[in-house]
C-alpha cells in the first residue's frame, strides 16, 4: 500500500500540514507514535496571532464554537493586597483580542478529524521505526502498531516528529536540522513589558521586592516570559512563579 505524502509526528505541525495536504486534495497519510493525543504539550494556548491564522483558514469559528475552552485577554497577577494587570492582549489583534486557552488534547483531535473528513488517514499508535529507500531515494517508511511491524509507501515523507526523539526521522535521513525562519506575529502592539514591585511594608504578597518582568515576543509561539532578579526564566502563562 502506498500514499503521495507521509507525515510523521501527530503534533501541532504535523496535524496542521497533514490538514493543508488532504484540503488541497492530496493523498496524505500521518503517523502518530501515541493512541491519543493526552500527553503534555509546551503550550495549551492560541495566541491572537495563531486564531486570525486560523480564521484566515476558516477554521478558528468553528474550532471557538465546537472545542470547550476559555479567553483571556491579560494576564493577571493576584496578591492578598490587589491584583496587577502585567499583560494586556486588547491590543495584539482586532479579531482576536484574547488568548484562547484551548489543551493541544483538544484541538489536535479536533484538527485531526477535519483532515479525516477531507480524506487524509491518521494512524494513531504507529511508531515509526526507519526509511525505506531504493537506492539513494527515500521511498517509504517502516512503522510499528502495537508491536506488529508495518511498511507504508509514500513519494514524500515529512518528519515532524521533531529533533529530540531517538528514533526521529532525521536521523536515518542523515538531514541536519535547519530553521526556516518562521514566525507568526501577535500583532503592532504584541509586545509589552511591565514592571512591578512589591507593596512597601507588605509582607505577605508574593510579588519579590526586586522588579519581575513579563513580556510578549512581538516574533515567535506569543508566550510569555518572567525573567527573576537571579535571571532565571520563567514562563508567564496561567501560572505565575515567585520567590
Amino acid at each position: 500500500m502506498g500514499t503521495s505524502v507521509v507525515v510523521v509526528g501527530g503534533g501541532p505541525g504535523g496535524v496542521l500540514l497533514t490538514y493543508l495536504l488532504a484540503r488541497g486534495g492530496i493523498e496524505v497519510t500521518l503517523l502518530e507514535a501515541r493512541h491519543d493525543f493526552a500527553r503534555r504539550f509546551r503550550g495549551d494556548t492560541l495566541a491572537p496571532g495563531v486564531l486570525e491564522y486560523l480564521d484566515d483558514l476558516g477554521l478558528a469559528d468553528d474550532l471557538l464554537a465546537e472545542v470547550p475552552h476559555t479567553r483571556s485577554d491579560a494576564f493577571r497577577w493576584h496578591t492578598p493586597e490587589r491584583t496587577y494587570r502585567l499583560l494586556d492582549y486588547r491590543g495584539a489583534s482586532s479579531r482576536f483580542p484574547f488568548y484562547a486557552l484551548i489543551p493541544q488534547a483538544r484541538f489536535l483531535p479536533w484538527l485531526a478529524a477535519k483532515a479525516e473528513g477531507l480524506g487524509a488517514v491518521v494512524r494513531m499508535g504507529a511508531r515509526f521505526s526507519d526509511l525505506v529507500r531504493a537506492g539513494d531515494r527515500v521511498t517509504g517508511v517502516r512503522y510499528t502498531v502495537d508491536g506488529e511491524a508495518h511498511e507504508i509507501a509514500a513519494d514524500l515523507v515529512v518528519g515532524a516528529d521533531g529533533p529530540g526523539r531517538r528514533r526521529s526521522v532525521r536521523r536515518p535521513a542523515s538531514r541536519p536540522p535547519s530553521s526556516a525562519r518562521a514566525s507568526i506575529c501577535c500583532g503592532p502592539r504584541s509586545t509589552s513589558t511591565t514592571t512591578t514591585r512589591r507593596p512597601p511594608g507588605s509582607t505577605s504578597s508574593p510579588v519579590p521586592a526586586a522588579l519581575w518582568r513579563c513580556s510578549t515576543r512581538a516574533r515567535g509561539s506569543g508566550r510569555s516570559a518572567g525573567r527573576s532578579p537571579r535571571g532565571r526564566s520563567r514562563r508567564c502563562g496561567r501560572r505565575a512563579w515567585a520567590r
